[in-house]
């Protein structure tokens, strides 16, 4: 699977966390982000996931565009239970 981004940017608020970013990724390779604290790696990882929306560009599957148009929030449940023996 291809993957690209391109012109990738989200904010938050005025804090430009990743800022017109572009990567090709062709079948087959491995790719690391690396770079200082604050620059924008774990934010990309979260666009390309679906868990974060970009404020700008696209993130492209296969040359399909992938959009996220909502977010859905399960909240755990933890159930308890207790047995007497």
């Amino acid at each position: 699977m291809e993957v690209s981004l391109k012109n990738l940017s989200k904010y938050f608020g005025k804090v430009k966390a990743v800022n017109s970013f572009n990567l090709e990724i062709n079948d087959g390779e491995f790719v690391a982000l690396l770079g200082p604290s604050g620059c924008g790696k774990t934010t990309t990882l979260l666009m390309i996931a679906g868990i974060y929306k970009p404020t700008t560009g696209g993130i492209y599957f296969d040359y399909i565009v992938h959009q996220m148009n909502y977010i859905v929030e399960v909240p755990l449940t933890v159930t308890r239970q207790f047995y007497q023996t």
